[in-house]
């Protein structure tokens, strides 16, 4: 179930504040584990929204975190401190 591919946005901007995507509304995942990859990544796909990413790039084994990066289509974000310090960013509105 991926995202479809578009020619990036450049210009688009994004707000970010604490707290992650709907739960069970993952569209895609990667390791990327910071704002700026995990933002590329969202302006790459068409029906991407909106992300939520966390530093926190090791799980309880110390591995490498699978989702560190989240890509969302439409969902409602759960705003405010989470599990793993995740930050949500949506993609604000073209004038």
């Amino acid at each position: 179930m991926g995202l479809k591919q578009s020619c990036p946005e450049v210009n688009l901007d994004f707000k970010c504040q604490p707290g992650e995507g709907e739960n069970e509304k993952v569209a895609s995942q990667s390791f990327e584990n910071s704002e700026e990859r995990c933002k590329s990544l969202c302006r790459l796909n068409a029906d991407c929204i909106g992300f939520d990413y966390t530093i926190d790039y090791t799980t309880k084994e110390l591995e490498e975190r699978e989702d560190a990066c989240r890509l969302y289509r439409a969902n409602t974000p759960r705003i405010g401190k989470g599990k793993h310090d995740r930050t949500y960013c949506y993609k604000l509105s073209k004038a």
